[in-house]
Protein backbone atom coordinates (compact mmCIF):
# COMPACT_ATOMS: atom_id res chain seq x y z
CA UNK A 1 0.00 0.00 0.00
CA UNK A 2 1.34 3.40 -0.77
CA UNK A 3 1.77 5.33 2.44
CA UNK A 4 0.37 8.65 2.63
CA UNK A 5 3.04 11.24 1.79
CA UNK A 6 3.05 14.57 4.32
CA UNK A 7 2.86 18.40 2.60
CA UNK A 8 4.91 19.79 5.10
CA UNK A 9 8.58 20.35 5.05
CA UNK A 10 11.69 20.89 7.60
CA UNK A 11 14.30 23.39 7.13
CA UNK A 12 17.44 23.94 9.43
CA UNK A 13 20.20 26.13 8.80
CA UNK A 14 23.61 26.25 8.25
CA UNK A 15 26.52 27.34 10.00
CA UNK A 16 29.50 29.62 10.42
CA UNK A 17 32.08 28.48 12.87
CA UNK A 18 33.42 31.68 14.84
CA UNK A 19 36.20 30.18 17.33
CA UNK A 20 37.81 26.87 18.47
CA UNK A 21 37.78 25.08 15.31
CA UNK A 22 39.88 22.25 16.01
CA UNK A 23 39.93 22.47 19.62
CA UNK A 24 36.69 21.07 19.28
CA UNK A 25 38.01 18.29 17.97
CA UNK A 26 40.21 17.71 21.50
CA UNK A 27 37.11 18.32 23.55
CA UNK A 28 37.46 21.70 23.70
CA UNK A 29 35.69 24.98 23.68
CA UNK A 30 34.40 26.86 20.67
CA UNK A 31 31.66 28.92 19.57
CA UNK A 32 29.84 28.35 16.79
CA UNK A 33 26.67 30.31 14.65
CA UNK A 34 23.64 29.43 12.68
CA UNK A 35 23.28 31.43 9.47
CA UNK A 36 19.72 32.59 7.29
CA UNK A 37 20.66 30.04 5.04
CA UNK A 38 18.57 26.83 5.01
CA UNK A 39 18.28 23.29 3.73
CA UNK A 40 15.10 22.09 2.95
CA UNK A 41 13.48 18.76 3.30
CA UNK A 42 10.16 17.33 2.11
CA UNK A 43 9.18 13.48 1.52
CA UNK A 44 7.75 13.69 -2.19
CA UNK A 45 5.37 11.66 -3.99
CA UNK A 46 7.83 9.40 -6.01
CA UNK A 47 11.17 7.71 -4.95
CA UNK A 48 13.94 10.41 -5.86
CA UNK A 49 16.61 10.61 -3.42
CA UNK A 50 19.93 10.76 -5.00
CA UNK A 51 22.11 11.80 -1.69
CA UNK A 52 25.40 10.29 -0.43
CA UNK A 53 24.13 9.76 3.24
CA UNK A 54 21.13 7.99 2.10
CA UNK A 55 22.63 4.93 3.11
CA UNK A 56 23.88 5.13 6.21
CA UNK A 57 20.36 7.17 7.07
CA UNK A 58 18.54 3.55 6.36
CA UNK A 59 20.97 1.75 8.99
CA UNK A 60 20.11 4.06 11.65
CA UNK A 61 16.49 4.59 10.75
CA UNK A 62 13.53 1.78 11.04
CA UNK A 63 9.70 1.21 10.54
CA UNK A 64 7.97 1.91 7.33
CA UNK A 65 9.55 5.96 6.32
CA UNK A 66 10.05 6.21 2.67
CA UNK A 67 13.93 7.33 2.91
CA UNK A 68 13.92 6.89 -0.96
CA UNK A 69 11.42 9.74 -1.53
CA UNK A 70 13.60 12.37 0.59
CA UNK A 71 14.42 15.35 -1.23
CA UNK A 72 16.24 17.83 -0.43
CA UNK A 73 17.23 21.60 -1.22
CA UNK A 74 20.30 23.18 -0.56
CA UNK A 75 20.30 26.08 -2.93
CA UNK A 76 21.00 28.11 -0.33
CA UNK A 77 24.34 26.69 0.59
CA UNK A 78 25.81 27.50 -3.34
CA UNK A 79 26.94 30.52 -4.76
CA UNK A 80 25.37 31.73 -8.15
CA UNK A 81 27.77 29.54 -10.16
CA UNK A 82 27.33 26.33 -8.27
CA UNK A 83 29.99 26.85 -6.10
CA UNK A 84 29.78 25.38 -1.91
CA UNK A 85 30.05 28.51 0.41
CA UNK A 86 31.00 25.85 3.46
CA UNK A 87 28.33 26.85 5.85
CA UNK A 88 26.98 23.79 6.69
CA UNK A 89 24.98 22.19 3.88
CA UNK A 90 25.36 18.44 4.74
CA UNK A 91 24.67 18.79 8.40
CA UNK A 92 21.66 20.82 7.64
CA UNK A 93 20.34 18.29 5.37
CA UNK A 94 20.75 15.47 7.83
CA UNK A 95 19.06 17.33 10.62
CA UNK A 96 15.62 17.87 7.87
CA UNK A 97 16.06 14.01 7.17
CA UNK A 98 16.10 13.12 10.65
CA UNK A 99 13.43 15.67 11.42
CA UNK A 100 10.79 14.23 9.09
CA UNK A 101 11.60 10.97 10.02
CA UNK A 102 10.65 12.00 13.60
CA UNK A 103 7.69 14.17 12.26
CA UNK A 104 6.71 10.66 10.25
CA UNK A 105 6.95 8.67 13.67
CA UNK A 106 4.59 11.27 15.51
CA UNK A 107 8.12 12.72 16.90
CA UNK A 108 6.98 16.91 16.99
CA UNK A 109 10.69 17.91 16.58
CA UNK A 110 9.45 20.96 18.54
CA UNK A 111 9.31 19.58 21.27
CA UNK A 112 12.25 16.44 20.58
CA UNK A 113 15.33 18.57 19.91
CA UNK A 114 17.41 16.54 21.91
CA UNK A 115 16.46 13.67 20.19
CA UNK A 116 16.97 15.14 16.52
CA UNK A 117 20.19 15.98 17.85
CA UNK A 118 21.49 12.80 19.05
CA UNK A 119 20.61 11.01 16.01
CA UNK A 120 21.67 13.37 13.69
CA UNK A 121 24.81 13.91 14.96
CA UNK A 122 24.98 9.73 15.09
CA UNK A 123 24.31 9.91 11.54
CA UNK A 124 26.84 12.84 10.40
CA UNK A 125 29.53 11.08 12.31
CA UNK A 126 28.95 8.01 10.55
CA UNK A 127 28.50 9.56 7.33
CA UNK A 128 31.81 11.62 7.69
CA UNK A 129 33.96 7.80 9.11
CA UNK A 130 34.01 9.45 12.72
CA UNK A 131 35.06 12.62 12.10
CA UNK A 132 34.03 15.82 13.14
CA UNK A 133 32.61 17.74 16.55
CA UNK A 134 28.70 17.97 15.58
CA UNK A 135 28.77 21.82 16.20
CA UNK A 136 27.28 22.27 12.91
CA UNK A 137 24.61 19.83 13.41
CA UNK A 138 24.08 21.43 16.87
CA UNK A 139 23.95 24.94 15.34
CA UNK A 140 21.41 23.48 12.70
CA UNK A 141 19.15 21.94 14.98
CA UNK A 142 19.24 24.84 17.98
CA UNK A 143 20.07 27.86 16.09
CA UNK A 144 21.66 31.04 17.83
CA UNK A 145 25.48 31.76 18.97
CA UNK A 146 25.87 28.45 20.40
CA UNK A 147 28.76 27.72 22.98
CA UNK A 148 30.87 24.54 22.66
CA UNK A 149 31.98 22.82 25.57
CA UNK A 150 31.66 25.91 27.23
CA UNK A 151 29.55 26.72 30.26
CA UNK A 152 26.77 29.28 29.52
CA UNK A 153 23.95 31.13 28.26
CA UNK A 154 24.18 31.30 23.94
CA UNK A 155 25.88 34.93 23.01
CA UNK A 156 22.67 37.44 21.84
CA UNK A 157 25.14 39.01 19.71
CA UNK A 158 28.58 39.46 18.63
CA UNK A 159 29.74 43.59 18.96
CA UNK A 160 31.47 43.23 15.81
CA UNK A 161 31.17 44.89 11.83
CA UNK A 162 31.74 41.32 10.43
CA UNK A 163 31.72 40.45 6.90
CA UNK A 164 31.74 37.00 5.29
CA UNK A 165 33.76 36.14 2.21
CA UNK A 166 34.14 33.15 0.27
CA UNK A 167 36.66 31.98 -2.67
CA UNK A 168 36.01 29.08 -4.99
CA UNK A 169 39.20 27.26 -4.13
CA UNK A 170 38.89 25.19 -1.22
CA UNK A 171 39.84 21.89 -0.16
CA UNK A 172 36.97 19.04 1.21
CA UNK A 173 36.79 19.38 4.89
CA UNK A 174 37.11 15.60 5.40
CA UNK A 175 39.96 15.83 3.77
CA UNK A 176 41.44 18.42 5.93
CA UNK A 177 40.22 16.61 9.35
CA UNK A 178 41.70 13.23 8.32
CA UNK A 179 44.77 14.97 7.87
CA UNK A 180 44.64 16.50 11.35
CA UNK A 181 43.86 13.02 12.86
CA UNK A 182 47.04 11.49 10.75
CA UNK A 183 49.18 13.89 12.93
CA UNK A 184 47.14 14.45 15.72
CA UNK A 185 49.86 14.06 18.46
CA UNK A 186 51.50 17.07 16.58
CA UNK A 187 48.58 19.28 16.09
CA UNK A 188 46.97 18.73 19.62
CA UNK A 189 48.46 21.52 21.28
CA UNK A 190 47.57 24.30 18.91
CA UNK A 191 43.81 22.57 19.42
CA UNK A 192 43.93 23.48 22.86
CA UNK A 193 45.32 26.92 22.13
CA UNK A 194 42.10 27.49 20.22
CA UNK A 195 40.07 25.92 22.31
CA UNK A 196 41.82 28.85 24.97
CA UNK A 197 41.37 31.37 22.65
CA UNK A 198 37.68 30.64 22.05
CA UNK A 199 37.05 31.37 25.68
CA UNK A 200 38.42 34.64 25.87
CA UNK A 201 36.73 35.75 22.93
CA UNK A 202 33.26 34.66 24.54
CA UNK A 203 33.79 36.43 27.67
CA UNK A 204 35.56 39.67 25.86
CA UNK A 205 32.16 39.58 23.66
CA UNK A 206 30.17 39.54 26.89
CA UNK A 207 32.41 42.46 28.43
CA UNK A 208 31.80 44.29 25.03
CA UNK A 209 35.53 44.42 24.95
CA UNK A 210 36.05 44.79 21.34
CA UNK A 211 39.39 44.80 21.13
CA UNK A 212 40.31 42.53 22.87
CA UNK A 213 38.10 40.31 20.57
CA UNK A 214 39.72 41.31 17.49
CA UNK A 215 43.56 40.24 19.03
CA UNK A 216 41.66 36.85 19.84
CA UNK A 217 40.55 36.69 16.17
CA UNK A 218 44.04 37.58 15.07
CA UNK A 219 45.85 35.14 17.45
CA UNK A 220 44.02 32.63 15.86
CA UNK A 221 44.21 33.11 12.68
CA UNK A 222 47.85 32.90 13.20
CA UNK A 223 47.26 29.57 14.96
CA UNK A 224 45.77 28.45 11.32
CA UNK A 225 49.48 29.00 9.82
CA UNK A 226 51.27 27.05 12.77
CA UNK A 227 48.77 24.28 12.43
CA UNK A 228 49.01 23.87 8.89
CA UNK A 229 53.00 23.45 9.32
CA UNK A 230 52.27 20.73 11.61
CA UNK A 231 50.11 18.60 10.08
CA UNK A 232 51.12 19.27 6.73
CA UNK A 233 47.60 20.49 5.18
CA UNK A 234 46.74 23.53 3.36
CA UNK A 235 44.27 25.42 6.00
CA UNK A 236 44.99 28.94 4.71
CA UNK A 237 45.02 29.73 1.28
CA UNK A 238 46.94 32.33 -1.23
CA UNK A 239 43.24 33.77 -1.28
CA UNK A 240 42.55 34.10 2.37
CA UNK A 241 46.10 35.43 2.91
CA UNK A 242 45.04 38.26 1.07
CA UNK A 243 41.85 38.90 2.62
CA UNK A 244 43.67 38.56 6.18
CA UNK A 245 45.93 41.44 4.83
CA UNK A 246 43.61 43.75 3.21
CA UNK A 247 41.51 43.05 7.05
CA UNK A 248 44.47 44.60 9.02
CA UNK A 249 45.40 47.55 6.38
CA UNK A 250 41.59 48.92 7.45
CA UNK A 251 41.80 48.00 11.33
CA UNK A 252 40.51 44.92 11.69
CA UNK A 253 41.36 40.98 11.77
CA UNK A 254 40.76 38.36 9.47
CA UNK A 255 40.81 34.16 9.70
CA UNK A 256 39.33 31.16 8.00
CA UNK A 257 36.12 29.68 9.28
CA UNK A 258 35.64 26.36 9.91
CA UNK A 259 38.40 23.62 9.08
CA UNK A 260 40.23 26.18 6.62
CA UNK A 261 41.12 25.14 3.06
CA UNK A 262 40.08 28.54 1.60
CA UNK A 263 36.24 28.17 1.32
CA UNK A 264 35.05 30.79 3.66
CA UNK A 265 37.14 33.26 5.90
CA UNK A 266 35.33 35.76 8.50
CA UNK A 267 36.44 39.56 8.82
CA UNK A 268 35.85 41.75 11.99
CA UNK A 269 36.24 45.31 12.55
CA UNK A 270 35.15 47.92 15.45
CA UNK A 271 33.50 49.92 13.36
CA UNK A 272 30.87 49.35 9.85
CA UNK A 273 32.81 52.14 8.59
CA UNK A 274 36.42 50.33 8.54
CA UNK A 275 34.40 47.32 7.19
CA UNK A 276 32.64 49.27 4.40
CA UNK A 277 35.86 50.32 3.32
CA UNK A 278 37.01 47.03 3.48
CA UNK A 279 34.31 45.79 1.45
CA UNK A 280 35.10 48.74 -1.58
CA UNK A 281 38.75 46.93 -1.62
CA UNK A 282 38.40 43.64 -2.16
CA UNK A 283 39.58 41.82 -5.38
CA UNK A 284 36.42 40.62 -8.09
CA UNK A 285 37.35 37.16 -7.49
CA UNK A 286 36.03 37.56 -3.52
CA UNK A 287 32.39 37.10 -3.19
CA UNK A 288 30.89 39.13 -0.01
CA UNK A 289 28.16 36.98 1.38
CA UNK A 290 25.01 38.32 2.55
CA UNK A 291 24.50 36.08 5.84
CA UNK A 292 23.20 36.68 9.32
CA UNK A 293 23.00 35.16 12.18
CA UNK A 294 19.85 32.74 12.95
CA UNK A 295 17.98 32.40 16.00
CA UNK A 296 15.76 29.68 14.72
CA UNK A 297 16.69 26.08 14.48
CA UNK A 298 15.32 23.14 13.04
CA UNK A 299 11.65 23.99 12.32
CA UNK A 300 8.43 22.06 10.29
CA UNK A 301 6.71 24.71 8.05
Amino acid sequence: MKPHIPNYRILAPGKVMLMGEYGVLEQGAGLVAAVDRYASGCLAETARSVSSFIPVIKQHTKGDFPIDNLQLDVADFFDKAGAKLGIGSSAASIVCAVGLFMEWNHQPIEYFQTELYSQAFNIHKAWQHGLGSGADIKAAVYGGIIRINSIGEPLRSIPLAMRWISHRSSVQTRQLLQQYHQHRADGKKIAYQMSELAEKFILSSEKQNTKDMIACVEQASNLYDELALLIRAPLVSVEQKKIIALAQQHGGQAKPSGAGGGDLTWAVFPTETQAEEFSKRLDADYQLLSLDFSTVGAHKV
